[in-house]
């Protein structure tokens, strides 16, 4: 009798120490196996969405370029996974938001300010950060000046290159207006292209806020800005740049219309735009030797006068339109006389070559760039010109693409009839 009692004792006995045991295991499993798997998620996660903030970055760049609206997608903050065993924390969150405003500026050679961003010259940057329960090395991402990086606690990794200075090119984004999103989960931003601006800047120095070091700039510039021409002081970059450059500055607005309302995206694929306020084409002039009509020219060089022709617009809108990049798209030549293939041609600002060079075009070329703008005045007609490398004839006719500085471009049939 008294053998089966302690039998029965040691069996409870067993249980206990065996439910013991089970439950240390649950706390040491609870304590660092949840926590180690949730940091590993955690650690992942911030790996990944590197990429999400240079897609971002990407997007904002596009949508200056283009003049399109571009979406972004972020990953704000993993999610665990339901557990049988063991208890997840409250699932972790992330901020994405904007900074607070800070102004763009822009010098010439004698000091003087340049007015190159419409609308306005404040701007914002873009920061993620993600409050994870376990993994704390995270650092915050930022994007700026055309360039993503990670800012930890005590160092910066750019994730992007720079595109602030690319060559006589300067490209100035403003990121308006605020925004703030705090969650988990995707979160799909639209990055919306607002209006652009273009100015030749002699000598620019060129100023824009700023959260890296010195430098960092200097390491991202290498080889298009020397080191004493880079300076970063009271959270502002300095650039101080030789030589004309063409600076550009365009708006984007962070999930909403940005100031000034969203690009025009008329025009780009409208022949012979004739809206009011669009530059307008009026006429062709096939020019003789000496800028007049043809067959006036001397005997003999009727060929080369006849290699000339004037262009006339007429800009109907109430501010002046700059020129600053053109491309002939297609040249079709008539079949009589027989002729050497028209293959380019010289771009003029003045009705007659050659006077005020300003950039030479190939028949399906690229897009180029001009070497100045070329200004079309409010409300007025304006006469430009142009020599191709083979003399044009009645019924030839051609197509050119017109770009100008605030971000809009036209079709243009040109018909010498």
């Amino acid at each position: 009798m008294y053998l089966s009692e302690d039998r029965a004792i040691s069996e409870v006995i067993g249980v206990v120490v065996l439910f013991v045991i089970l439950l240390l295991l649950l706390g040491m499993y609870q304590a660092y196996a949840v926590p180690g798997e949730n940091q590993e998620i955690e650690f992942q996660h911030s790996q990944e969405v590197r990429g999400d903030v240079l897609d971002l970055r990407n997007a904002v760049l596009d949508a200056k370029d283009t003049g399109r609206t571009r979406s972004a997608k972020i990953d704000l903050a993993p999610r665990y996974p339901s557990r049988i065993i063991g208890i997840n924390p409250p699932p972790p969150s992330a901020t994405l938001e904007t900074t607070e405003n800070s102004s763009i500026e822009v010098l010439n050679q004698d000091d003087d300010v340049v007015d190159v961003c419409p609308v306005t010259s404040e701007t914002r940057m873009m920061e993620y950060e993600a409050a994870y329960n376990v993994y704390e090395e995270n650092p915050v991402m930022r994007f700026e000046n055309t360039v993503a990086y990670a800012d930890f606690a005590e160092a910066v990794r750019p994730i992007s290159g720079q595109r602030l200075v690319e060559g006589n090119r300067v490209n100035l984004v403003v990121l308006q207006p605020s925004y703030r999103e705090t969650g988990s989960g995707v979160l799909s931003l639209d990055m919306r292209a607002g209006r652009l601006n273009e100015r030749h800047v002699e000598d620019p120095t060129v100023s824009v806020p700023t959260r890296l070091d010195e430098d960092s700039w200097i390491e991202l510039l290498d080889g298009e800005v020397a080191p004493a021409d880079v300076s970063v002081s009271g959270g502002f970059l300095t650039l101080e740049l030789d030589g004309l450059h063409r600076v550009s500055c365009g708006v984007v607005g962070t999930g909403t219309q940005p100031p000034g309302g969203e690009r025009p995206t008329t025009g780009a694929g409208d022949v012979n735009p004739a809206g009011p306020d669009d530059v307008r084409f009026v006429s062709a002039e096939i020019l003789a030797p000496g800028g007049g009509p043809p067959g006036g020219g001397p005997p003999g060089q009727e060929e080369e006068g006849n290699r000339n022709v004037r262009l006339t617009f007429e800009n109907g809108g109430d501010e002046d339109a700059e020129l600053t990049d053109a491309r002939i798209a297609f040249y079709y030549q008539s079949p009589q006389p027989a002729r050497p293939d028209i293959t380019d041609a010289n771009i003029y600002d003045s009705p007659t070559p050659p006077t005020n060079l300003r950039g030479n075009l190939e028949v399906q070329g690229p897009m180029v760039e001009l070497s100045e703008p070329i200004t079309f005045p409010a409300e007025s007609q304006k006469s430009i010109s142009m020599r191709f490398n083979v003399r044009a004839v009645e019924n030839d006719f051609y197509v050119m693409t017109l770009r100008f500085s605030d971000g809009t471009s036209g079709l243009y049939f040109i018909s010498m009839d």
